[in-house]
Parts: structure tokens; C-alpha cells; sequence
């Protein structure tokens, strides 16, 4: 198990064979590409994980070899072949909120959270915690029914939120967000259409009050074609961030912290 505030290693089981990976706690290296298209099995090691979400700011220097989706001032979205059918998508999103505001609107997925997340989902329950950045949730999303007929998918998704502070810099969140297998008490590759989402929450260099969020989601994309792509993203993905932040501004949770002069 993960501990409070930290990533360490752990045993993965796969196909009745054990691997132990030892993926070290510190800042992550800068050569390690956390993009790059990987043969990966069913269990996900988390501490990998973290460390490949840790790499995403030096990553995006380059995007050589990607296909540009979105390009606006607040958004941009590149994608490439993953493995399989699936597409990676690395986005780089401009919030108008400090840091540790900007993280908890888009990746506190504890109930608390409906407050502003209620037309996207309709309920979240705690299954286990293991600290205060650490938390093993079942998520009910709001799902059109036009999805769920292209793509079955459990009412309830298990997913495992780890949040780091300080990492890779100063200032920095980490986060990750990884589907579980609550049985086994392992993450996993995917639950139905949900798969590993990891994101990295930094300081805008020249607006402290501004936050610079570098994400990687991988994603089954083989039913819409690239133009198809673009044109959804740009008309979607802006709104809903947009949406978000604004619910998230309204809610009770963060006037408080406005009143009191604190922050998450």
C-alpha cells in the first residue's frame, strides 16, 4: 500500500507470477519519457505511475511526433498511437486559480466534491483511505446513453486518487488517478472505458495567482477520426474546465477558504 504523502514500491501479481519493481521516491529523471508507448500488464505499478506524471512538465518541451487536437491561450491537446487501439492524449491547461485551488477543483474526487460536480456525477463514496492524499473512491458518472451503448460500463467505477506535494519542485502537485481492483487490492489497467489519468499542477512562472496543469490520459479513440476529434475537443473540453472552475468558485468549500485566508 501506498503510505500518506508518498509513492513506494510495491509487488505486482500478474498471471500467478510475482515482479517486484523498484521505482525510486525521488524526483523523477528528465530522460524517462512518461509518454512513451509501453507493452504494459494488467496490474499498474503506482509508483511508476507517479513517477511518470512527476516527468510530465520536462516531457512537454517536444511534441515531435504527435498529432495537434486543440491549440487556444488556455488549452492545447496533442495525441499519438498508444498501444492496441488505444491514443495518448497530453494536454496543457491555463487556470485562472493558485495552484493548490486549481488541484482541488479538477482532482479532489472525494464527495465534497458534488458540491460542484453534480451535473457530471452522480455520487461518490469513500471505500478505504490511507492518508490525507490517498483515498480509494467507487465514482458513479452521469453517462449519455448513446456512450454507454458504444461502450458498456459498470455503474460504479473504483478508482484510487494519490496526490504529492512538493514533487517534482516546489510548489508542485502530482496526481494520479488509477482505476482498482478492490478484491485484489491492486491497481489496474482499466475498468470498462476508464483508464490511468495522471496530471501535474505547477506555479504559472510569471502569475503566481495562474496555474499550468500538464495531463496524460490514454484512451480507446479508434471511433472518431481525427477531424472528428478536434472538432468535439475544441467545442467540449474548454467549456467543461470552464464550468468546472466556476461551480468551484460558487461552492461553500472554497469561500471558506477565501474567509479564512487558507488553502487545500
Amino acid at each position: 500500500e501506498l503510505s500518506s504523502g508518498e509513492v513506494v514500491p510495491y509487488t505486482t501479481r500478474v498471471a500467478r507470477r510475482s515482479h517486484h519493481n523498484n521505482y525510486p521516491s525521488g524526483a523523477p529523471s528528465h530522460a524517462h519519457d512518461p509518454t512513451a508507448v509501453r507493452t504494459t500488464m494488467a496490474v499498474l505499478d503506482m509508483a511508476e505511475a507517479m513517477e511518470n506524471a512527476a516527468a510530465l512538465k520536462a516531457a512537454s518541451a517536444s511534441h515531435a511526433g504527435w498529432t495537434e487536437l486543440v491549440s487556444l491561450s488556455t488549452l492545447a491537446m496533442w495525441m499519438k498511437p498508444g498501444k492496441g487501439k488505444d491514443s495518448i492524449m497530453h494536454s496543457q491547461i491555463n487556470i485562472d486559480m493558485p495552484c493548490a485551488f486549481a488541484m482541488d477543483c479538477m482532482m479532489n474526487l472525494r464527495p465534497e466534491s458534488m458540491e460542484w460536480r453534480a451535473d457530471t456525477l452522480n455520487s461518490i463514496e469513500i471505500v478505504r483511505e490511507y492518508g490525507p492524499d490517498d483515498v480509494l473512491i467507487l465514482m458513479a458518472p452521469k453517462v449519455p446513453f448513446i456512450m454507454k451503448y458504444l461502450k458498456p460500463m459498470p455503474e460504479k467505477t473504483p478508482l484510487r486518487l494519490v496526490t504529492r506535494r512538493d514533487f517534482p519542485e516546489p510548489g508542485d502537485f502530482s496526481c494520479i488517478v488509477v482505476p482498482y481492483d478492490i478484491e485484489n487490492n491492486v491497481a489496474i489497467e482499466e475498468v470498462g472505458p476508464t483508464k490511468l489519468k495522471s496530471a501535474v499542477f505547477s506555479p504559472h512562472p510569471d502569475n503566481p495567482n495562474m496555474t499550468i496543469v500538464h495531463s496524460l490520459d490514454t484512451a480507446n479513440l479508434a471511433l472518431f477520426p481525427t477531424w472528428g476529434l478536434k472538432m468535439i475537443l475544441k467545442a467540449t473540453v474548454t467549456g467543461s474546465i470552464d464550468a468546472n472552475v466556476k461551480n468551484y468558485k460558487a461552492s461553500a468549500r472554497y469561500k471558506n477558504f477565501i474567509a479564512t485566508n487558507t488553502a487545500p
